[in-house]
């Protein structure tokens, strides 16, 4: 039976994480938020852009994106929109 020392373990493992990106942060992360970014936030809201959409266009995570919302009263909630283009249907009669 081979004795396998802690620090194979270990080297093994850190190679692993290397691999996968475990445990990757926004470029944003704590930073503060510029008004071009609360600009480009409401556009994208008023698009109906979905949040994880934005947070990976602002770099930000989801929960930055809804607390950021919040706090500036931007609505997050997509428009209601019917699933069909009905205008411009014609009847098939």
């Amino acid at each position: 039976m081979k004795i396998v020392e802690a620090s194979d373990y270990e080297e093994k493992d850190a190679r692993f994480r290397e691999g996968m990106n475990i445990a990757k942060h926004p470029a944003q992360q704590g930073k503060q938020w510029t008004a071009n970014e609360t600009t480009r936030l409401r556009q994208l809201a008023r698009r109906n852009t979905p949040t994880r959409v934005i947070g990976v266009k602002l770099q930000r995570t989801p929960e930055a994106i809804y607390a950021k919302a919040a706090e500036k009263r931007i609505s997050l909630k997509p428009v209601n929109q019917s699933p069909y283009n009905r205008r411009g249907m014609r009847s098939a009669s």
